[in-house]
């Protein structure tokens, strides 16, 4: 174990090379988690259980954001360290409370209303508390990145998600019934957590002090716009997946699940570029150097507006084919969906990135705006895209939300830089 505790630290000479990498890494763990899980379900448990998972993961997304309640974002662009990190981890204790009784809360409307059998309850349980160790995990990885040391937060989350998915697919292949698999996942990510935290956490030279309920309760109020914005994205993304599981039954929802997968590709590729910079991004902003500030933004653009034609061409090209070969399952005739999803994937990833520049020159205020209006559309009209055109209506009602959003997210930026002082972005 000190081998791996040694290696986690690294050599202080590759720092920024490593923090690209590992947080490459980690983030295609993180995102490509529940893909390799349905796989070795698929073969062993059939579609019924991989819809089930595929819910539970839909949904444990949905309440991992309640928990993070966007901080990670305002925590590394905290440049002059206003909040301590302890109050930003007695922060995440409370959102970790506060999402725990709004999932039991939803668990219950789900017995009462959707008539959930007990065993898809313990499995959403199950994943949604594989999902809340990732938010524990992130607010020490935010202090990493925050005092320059991206690259051991990136190996712990990348080490942690590798070995924990691993051991779920194996317990699964050796026919291990699948609340077991997700448990033995639960209890190795709780103890690698534990031994690879504590063992490294001294570099950032951080002590946890005693609890400043002002400064707490001021961070909420802060980001408060930034958990219902990114929460309501984390809805957006999964919206026609709720709208399956509210109006047709398992079997569609592991098809869907599986032609969706290759959807957030973009947005995983584009955070892998990104992620690491967010701090330089608050650097520029503070330092009033405008010019670069716009070069930043437009460039990244651009990278998404490339990655979505690069993941289109391929995914129509090669994706459904493969997929089929993947989950066991002919997903040929499902081109269309497959096309619209795709497309709409590209216009997630382009608002998910645009909270970036819109938290760093601190107007995430207005992040809510978008996904609110977004919400409360798919609300009123995804129950008749849905009915009426069943998967293909899922994945336009997709397409659509998400174009929007890309819409509004592109003025409240030019909008709020230009008051600020800067008025070169052009979009």
């Amino acid at each position: 174990m000190s081998m791996l505790k040694g290696w986690v630290l690294g050599k202080e000479q590759n720092i920024k090379r490593n923090s690209v990498i590992w947080n490459a890494l980690g983030g295609a763990f993180n995102a490509g988690q529940s893909a390799i899980i349905l796989i070795f379900i698929s073969y062993r448990q059939g579609l019924t259980v991989a819809g089930m998972v595929t819910i539970a993961y839909a949904v444990a997304n949905l309440f991992l954001s309640i928990c993070k309640y966007g901080i990670r974002n305002y925590q590394v662009t905290d440049v002059r360290e206003r909040f301590t990190f302890s109050d930003y981890f007695y922060c995440r204790c409370g959102t970790a409370l506060l999402t725990l009784g709004l999932f039991f809360v939803y668990l219950a409307f789900c017995f009462i209303l959707r008539d959930y059998t007990v065993e898809k309850g313990v499995i959403l349980f199950e994943v949604t508390i594989l999902k809340l160790l990732d938010a524990f995990e992130d607010v020490y990885i935010g202090r990493y990145q925050q005092v320059g040391r991206l690259d051991i937060g990136a190996k712990i989350m990348a080490v942690r998600l590798f070995l924990s998915t691993v051991l779920i697919c194996i317990m699964v292949l050796a026919g291990v019934d699948i609340y077991i698999s997700l448990l033995g996942g639960i209890i190795s990510s709780i103890i690698l957590d534990i031994y690879l935290i504590k063992s490294t956490f001294g570099v950032t030279q951080t002590v946890i002090s005693s609890f400043r309920w002002n400064s707490v309760w001021k961070l909420l109020k802060i980001c408060l716009p930034l958990c219902i914005g990114i929460t309501l994205s984390i809805y957006i993304g999964n919206v026609p997946k709720y709208m399956i599981d509210a109006y047709m039954d398992e079997e569609v929802q592991a098809i869907f699940g599986y032609i969706m997968m290759p959807v957030f590709v973009i947005t995983l590729l584009n955070q892998f570029i990104y992620q690491p910079m967010v701090k330089d991004l608050g650097d520029i902003w503070e330092k009033g150097d405008k010019k670069e500030f716009n070069r930043s933004v437009r460039r990244q653009c651009l990278i998404v507006t490339g990655l979505t034609v690069v993941v289109i061409v391929a995914g129509l090209l090669l994706g459904l084919p493969v997929l089929s070969v993947l989950y066991n399952v002919d997903l040929t005739a499902y081109q269309k969906e497959f096309a619209v999803l795709l497309l709409g994937g590209g216009f997630y990833a382009m608002a998910y990135y645009l909270n970036v520049p819109i938290t760093t020159i601190r107007k995430q205020n207005y992040i809510a705006i978008g996904y609110v209006a977004a919400a409360i559309l798919s609300v009123l009209f995804g129950k008749y895209f849905v009915l009426a055109q069943g998967m293909l209506g899922a994945a336009v009602l997709y397409l659509c939300l998400n174009a929007l959003l890309v819409m509004v997210y592109s003025v409240i930026l030019a909008v709020g830089v230009k008051k600020n002082g800067l008025t070169d972005i052009d979009f």
